[in-house]
Order: structure tokens, then sequence, then C-alpha cells
């Protein structure tokens, strides 16, 4: 940073405005005036993303587990190993609650691949 001040106040006559705007708009363009700066912010960077991916692995592994969990005890079978009989009342709501589970389920599937994604890349 201060070399490009020092070049650019070594400048004189004519056209000394323009030349030193010259001056210092190309190494901010080029990327060597603030070059500590730019490191500075790119390891930051680096380091949030990390922590938040860190944070995004926790809670989708928590949201799979309560799902999972979720899963088993809508699923679990009659006692004794019974099923339920087809004309069981409730038994169609059950299914259509089962189909409306699995389209969530479905869903969350593809958000959570979408996240793994794009934390890879």
């Amino acid at each position: 940073m201060i070399p490009a001040y020092r070049e650019a106040s070594s400048q004189f006559g004519t056209g000394k405005n323009q030349r030193q705007i010259g001056i210092v708009e190309g190494r901010i363009t080029d990327g060597v005036l603030f070059p500590s700066v730019a490191v500075a912010l790119r390891e930051r960077m680096d380091a949030r993303l990390e922590k938040l991916k860190a944070k995004v692995t926790t809670i989708l592994a928590k949201a799979v587990e309560d799902v999972r969990a979720d899963l088993g005890f809508v699923l679990a079978r009659a006692p004794h190993g019974e099923s339920p009989a087809p004309d069981d009342v409730g038994s169609a709501e059950k299914r259509d609650r089962l189909r409306e589970t699995l389209k969530t389920l479905r869903v969350l599937r593809d958000q959570a691949e979408d996240v793994r994604r794009v934390s890879a890349e």
C-alpha cells in the first residue's frame, strides 16, 4: 500500500493527477495494494465456512435422527406382530398420513443432498 502511494506522490508535471490515479487503481485491480487484507479476509471466510458447515452437519444429523425415530414410531407394528386389518377404522387415514410423511421425507432427503453437494464444493 505504502509503495503505491509513494510512487503516486512522486509524480509531477502535466497529467500528474491522471498518472497518480492510474497507479493506485492499477494496484487495486491487480490485488497488490491490499494483499494482506485480502488474505486475512479469505482466511476468515474459510474459517467461518468450516464452522457453518459443522453446524449444518450437526443440525442435519439431529434432524435425520429425529425423523428416523418418528418413522420408527409411526411404522411400528401392532402388538404381538399382528398387522391391522385393512378394514380397521382409520387405516385409510393412516395410509394417507404415511404417504404424506414419505413425501415429506423425500423432500427432506433431496434438500439434504443439495446441502451436501453445496458444502462439498
